[in-house]
């Protein structure tokens, strides 16, 4: 139940869900986990812990009596982890993946499981941290309005690598373009877009890939934009210009 993955397959999934705009859990609960990996609290890394999360998840919501099984399932999941506060890690994230498919879907059936969840750990040590720094997260991003721009981190992060790196999260960003939707294709494309804007247009030719994957999905783009001034994204001539700040996009149709 608990995923595993080396450095490579962490660093696409991560690139993936990223990209995909459902993945709401990960984002807010992103920040946190990395703060634990690295303060030695757990050895799974973000995806790791989200991954084993959602899949925990999946088997307490495919139960009828999810309830009833709930604590044999935690039980199990002490068994296979191999860091103490592994289990608690990944159950709370669970939590917050239940919670959501259950607003998602208008279902209540699922408040028992999630409250049991949280009575099970609410006195472990890292159980308010937990939940503070995704709450955090969560003000934060309805504060400011817009969605936090951890695309272009990931960018960034490569930057700091080396071209070679670049060139290598460029290139996973259109191949993850071919398997999600054209709203969070939309997203990519931004993101890329700007970067490319302020790298020199190193990746026009990506630029260009992506917009055609999105194109095959969604004839027309059309965005309104908001924030702090705007920032033109370079595509070639035979695409329109579009004008956008990349981390304040309100809406697109």
């Amino acid at each position: 139940m608990i995923v595993h993955l080396d450095k490579e397959q962490t660093r696409q999934m991560r690139r993936k869900l990223l990209a995909d705009n459902s993945d709401i859990v990960f984002i807010l609960f992103h920040d946190i986990l990395k703060e634990l990996h690295k303060k030695g609290m757990t050895q799974l890394s973000a995806v790791e812990v989200f991954l084993s999360a959602r899949q925990f998840a999946c088997t307490l919501l495919s139960m009828n009596e999810a309830t009833e099984g709930l604590e044999d399932e935690i039980d199990d999941l002490e068994e296979e982890a191999d860091g103490e506060n592994d289990a608690m890690i990944i159950s709370i994230v669970a939590c917050a993946v239940i919670k959501a498919f259950a607003k998602a879907h208008a279902m209540s059936v699922y408040d028992d499981v999630v409250m049991a969840i949280l009575v099970r750990w609410n006195d472990h040590p890292l159980f308010m941290p937990m939940l503070a720094g995704a709450a955090r997260k969560e003000e934060g991003r309805f504060a400011e309005n817009k969605r936090n721009d951890l695309l272009g981190y990931e960018l960034e992060q490569a930057a700091g690598e080396g071209e070679e790196a670049v060139s290598e999260a460029v290139r996973s960003f259109v191949d993850i373009a071919q398997d999600i939707g054209p709203d969070a294709t939309m997203q990519l494309l931004l993101v890329l877009s700007r970067f490319n804007d302020n790298n020199g247009h190193r990746y026009q030719k990506e630029v260009d890939e992506l917009y055609e994957i999105h194109k095959r999905t969604r004839s027309v783009i059309d965005m309104e934009v908001k924030g702090s001034g705007l920032s033109s994204l370079n595509f070639n001539n035979h695409v329109r210009q579009v004008v956008a700040h990349a981390d304040v996009v309100e809406k697109y149709k």
